[in-house]
């Protein structure tokens, strides 16, 4: 979903704002909760810091956001607090709860990039 979001920013001449919710909810109980969400922000921060180099290399204005959090809820949180245009996400199934949530709630336009598109699968994106 990165490409297509970099052709949309490029395009519009617009700052991109990738969030990364890190949802490790109850597994094991609390303390592994607190393990557990250690390592997956590490994780996404790898994976933010890649993304950035990858849009400043295209001349892409970049922002990068890690939030704790259910899915649908952070995402939502966050394209309120920066006055996002659109919610761009990879989603594997079209009406999985966590797309489902974000296409429902959300107050503005919704381009769910589906998984198989990544992965070679051409597929068009689904829209809301």
């Amino acid at each position: 979903a990165s490409s297509y979001a970099m052709q949309w920013a490029q395009s519009a001449d617009a700052t991109l704002i990738a969030v990364h919710a890190v949802d490790v909810g109850v597994d094991g109980g609390a303390e592994a909760a607190v393990y557990l969400t250690e390592g997956r922000v590490e994780d996404a921060r790898a994976k933010l810091d890649a993304f950035k180099e990858e849009a400043t290399r295209n001349h892409i204005e970049t922002e990068t956001v890690i939030l704790e959090g259910a899915t649908s809820d952070t995402i939502l949180r966050a394209a309120e607090r920066t006055f996002a245009d659109v919610i761009m996400m990879t989603i594997r199934t079209p009406f999985g709860p966590v797309s489902e949530t974000i296409i429902r709630e959300a107050h503005i336009p919704v381009l769910g990039i589906p998984a198989g598109a990544i992965s070679g699968k051409e597929r068009e994106p689904y829209a809301a």
